[in-house]
């Protein structure tokens, strides 16, 4: 009988890793996370905030809705940080969040929450499986970025429709 070939990675000692933290943490760390969240946050927000006016969400809606991704990936990356001791990033994906302008508006916002979920929990499952890093083993670098940029060029020529 074969053994099962993938298996979730064991964390290091976190309380280790809390306490040797400020060891790490100096100006140009501190500075280069700083730089990394405010780039990897503001380019969805303004996706999310477009996707969220397109589906005709009140402004509240779209506020919990980034207070929530905010916190929640904040809060995820602090806690696997910690445990796998090396940054580990927690948030919305910008291709991600280019496909909702489209399509957001097709469906009520309890379908989208439940699709949400339910693909962040297949996400989940493919990576404790192992099943995502052994498929994306087998797609070339220039095919996922090719792939996204075909999300995001509608985005970049949009950017000068108003001046033709």
């Amino acid at each position: 009988m074969r053994s099962w070939p993938f298996s979730l990675e064991p964390p290091t000692n976190p309380r280790a890793n809390l306490v040797d933290l400020p060891r790490y943490v100096g100006p140009s760390t501190a500075g280069a996370a700083l730089v990394a969240a405010l780039i990897a946050f503001t380019g969805p927000v303004v996706l999310v905030l477009q996707a969220g006016t397109n589906a005709q969400l009140s402004p509240d809606q779209i506020n919990s809705w980034i207070f929530a991704v905010a916190v929640g990936g904040g809060m995820a990356s602090v806690v696997l940080s910690l445990l796998y001791r090396q940054p580990l990033c927690n948030a919305w994906s910008i291709a991600g969040a280019a496909l909702l302008v489209g399509t957001l508006p097709r469906f009520s916002l309890a379908e989208a929450v439940g699709a949400y979920l339910v693909s962040g929990l297949l996400i989940l499952l493919l990576a404790i499986s192992g099943l995502f890093g052994a498929a994306m083993e087998r797609v070339p670098q220039e095919i996922v970025m090719g792939m996204l940029a075909g999300v995001l060029l509608r985005f970049a020529i949009g950017i000068f429709t108003p001046i033709v």
